[in-house]
């Protein structure tokens, strides 16, 4: 049993280690509690898999990091009752755990001469303190029973670099790392190596056809084992397709007079800027960045693309395209649009949808309602021709909607104070 007795989160918390499984396959499990041994977490087995037998743990934490570490032997070997210690350690509280082999050289557990007969000994011991440990047992490697220690340095290195990777190069840098150690890095295949293997300095650059995420990793060794730090949370080369909403792949169905917003809904590789192209049967009427709103204006074929910008270069082309149909609403015009003060609503008798046909002789009813259908502003005119001044509305798109007898015809508009 042991306590956490540091300044850390779980200061106070109890631990316990204990061998279970019998004679057949022994594991050794470890358990807690935060309220002075009233209730327990569910065991959580920390032992080496693989081993038929895992047995005299010991357990201890470290005051000064509350790092949880237990020292255990482990039939590990194919040779009957052939031994090896290991340390268990968790650095997040008991929550996962790693092992370490300590010993360098296997021993078989005998009974020691001259005790009794099946007894090779009570227990083995760890102590811990400033981010070392320091497990204690005994074996007879060389023909006596004798007691070793293996200092176990726990290493907290981390890797930080750029978020984004170019064919110019970027340094990733290994902080922290334990004394006397050993660093091998590798990459990759979407990067190239510059310089500085064997180093805390690590210089890759991007291969010139990269466009996807990548990976450094540095392998550490020395006298605490074997431990592999991994960043794998940056971006190499130009960024990837822009994917927008809609993808326009199949073709996006618009009506003449229709706005709608385009989106861009991934846009991976860290862009900091977005170019659009509008070309055909729609025309541009705002935006930027990850949205363009566009107008259609003309039946027919229309296209929308996006490019993405990160700081190696430029994106794949992402959109896609529109065809624009009539949908009965040719006749009606909107002048400007988007508009910030005064608009204009002109009605073509020559091109006017069915529903509006003899407008001429009708008295109207002109209606502005914001996207959640609150009437904003409302007005009646005779004739094909009339205006309203929208200043009073906030920046938005609304919907405008003509209503002669008991027919009617709406179309979007949008309010730019800009």
């Amino acid at each position: 049993m042991a306590v956490d007795k540091s300044n850390g989160p779980n200061r106070g918390r109890i631990y316990i280690a204990y061998p279970t499984g019998g004679s057949g396959t022994s594991v050794i499990q470890v358990r807690y509690s935060d309220d002075q041994g009233s209730t327990w977490s569910q065991p959580k087995t920390i032992s080496i898999s693989g081993a038929t037998q895992s047995f005299f743990p010991w357990i201890t934490v470290d005051d000064s990091t509350g790092i949880v570490c237990i020292a255990y032997y482990a039939f590990d070997t194919s040779v009957q009752y052939g031994t090896d210690t290991y340390l268990a350690y968790s650095s997040d509280c008991g929550q996962t755990y790693s092992n370490i082999k300590v010993s360098d050289v296997s021993h078989i557990t005998a009974p020691i001469y001259p005790y009794g007969k099946g007894y090779a000994g009570d227990y083995i011991g760890v102590a811990a303190y400033g981010g070392k440990a320091y497990p204690a047992w005994m074996d007879d490697r060389n023909g006596t029973w004798q007691i070793y220690v293996s200092p176990v340095h726990f290493v907290f290195a981390s890797i930080t670099g750029d978020s984004t990777v170019c064919t110019s190069g970027s340094t990733f840098t290994l902080n922290n790392p334990p004394p006397n150690a050993t660093v091998n890095w590798t990459q990759s295949n979407n990067l190239t190596y510059v310089s500085g293997q064997g180093t805390d300095n690590y210089v890759v650059k991007a291969t010139t056809w990269a466009s996807d995420s990548g990976w450094v990793q540095a392998s550490i060794s020395g006298d605490f084992g074997n431990i592999n730090i991994r960043k794998d949370d940056f971006w190499v080369g130009n960024p990837g397709q822009p994917i927008t909403d809609p993808s326009g792949y199949p073709t996006y169905q618009m009506t003449l007079g229709q706005i709608k917003t385009i989106r861009v809904v991934s846009a991976p590789g860290n862009p900091y800027q977005y170019v659009w192209n509008i070309t055909g049967s729609i025309t541009k009427l705002s935006g930027g960045g990850t949205q363009c709103t566009v107008e259609a204006t003309t039946t027919g074929w229309g296209n929308f693309y996006v490019n993405s910008i990160n700081t190696c270069g430029t994106s794949v082309t992402g959109g896609g395209s529109v065809n624009v149909s009539s949908g009965g609403g040719g006749g009606v015009l909107l002048s400007p649009n988007p508009v910030n003060n005064i608009l204009t609503i002109e009605i073509n008798n020559k091109n006017t949808p069915d529903n509006l046909n003899n407008i001429n002789s009708k008295t109207s009813e002109l209606r502005v309602y914001d996207k959640m259908m609150n009437l904003k502003m409302k007005k009646t005119f005779k004739g094909v021709k009339t205006k309203i001044n929208v200043r009073n509305l906030k920046q938005g798109v609304y919907i405008l909607q003509i209503i002669s007898g008991n027919k009617n015809y709406t179309k979007e508009i949008m309010v730019s104070h800009h």
